[in-house]
């Protein structure tokens, strides 16, 4: 039991390097079907088409790592690549090519990986362009590549996601110019700002003016005549700045 132990241990320490893509787990120079030297004793020959050493960091995943693609398989075996796309077990069937893949970059946390929860990927792109294998809902979602930064847009432009992409858009206040295909200010936009500066301006003024204009003054009836035609003055000049 204790071999059994350290040699699982060892394997979860291992597949986390395989994730690492540590160079020296690249190839192992040679055929690397250990599944089939557990049963050497039993004079049983298994084989795996992914034990040829040719794809890298292939033998290090079937030596070292849980397997959710091919584990349910009869002995976790795939003699060929076409077993593994139409096995019952295979959870990317169906999906695009049906190949299951490890996501390397999705499995670099230890601890979740020693609970066997591994993430794999199915072959969504050639399933639907513009979609990816959510490990969440088991099939393929769209890819927001606006949430991903994951998109290139022109200066005064935005990101908007659609199904399957996603699209540039002038941004808030600009308007698309079809004469030089770009996204220019919006007039009523610039008429707004241009009034806004003036009304602050003006109103700075008033206020100053409002200062002097009842200095002094203690009189209630001569501070309310003050303050009525102050404000029809203030009315008239804030409405001529709109025009």
């Amino acid at each position: 039991m204790d071999s059994i132990l350290f040699q699982t241990t060892a394997s979860y320490f291992m597949c986390w390097f395989t994730m690492q893509e540590t160079k020296e787990l690249r190839y192992f120079g040679k055929e690397c079907n250990q599944i089939s030297w557990a049963f050497q004793y039993h004079h049983l020959r298994l084989y795996d088409y992914r034990a040829d050493d040719k794809e890298q960091f292939g033998c290090a995943v079937l030596s070292f790592c849980p397997d959710p693609c091919t584990g349910k398989m009869h002995r976790g075996q795939a003699a060929k690549l076409s077993d593994l796309i139409h096995s019952p077990a295979n959870p990317c069937k169906g999906v695009g090519s049906g190949i299951c893949k490890f996501d390397f970059k999705k499995n670099s946390n230890f601890l979740v990986l020693t609970k066997n929860f591994i993430n794999y990927t199915c072959d969504c792109e050639k399933h639907r362009k513009g979609f990816d294998w959510s490990m969440h809902f088991h099939f393929c979602i769209d890819n927001d590549e606006c949430y991903k930064n994951d998109y290139w847009c022109p200066k005064q432009q935005v990101c908007r996601n659609t199904v399957g992409g996603y699209m540039c858009v002038c941004g808030r206040g600009y308007l698309y110019n079809v004469t030089t295909k770009a996204c220019t200010r919006e007039m009523k936009e610039a008429h707004e700002e241009n009034v806004i500066k003036k009304l602050k301006a003006r109103v700075k003024g008033h206020v100053e003016t409002l200062k002097k204009f009842f200095t002094g003054d203690t009189n209630h009836h001569q501070v309310s005549l003050k303050l009525t035609t102050f404000m029809v003055i203030l009315t008239y000049s804030l409405t001529d700045i709109k025009k």
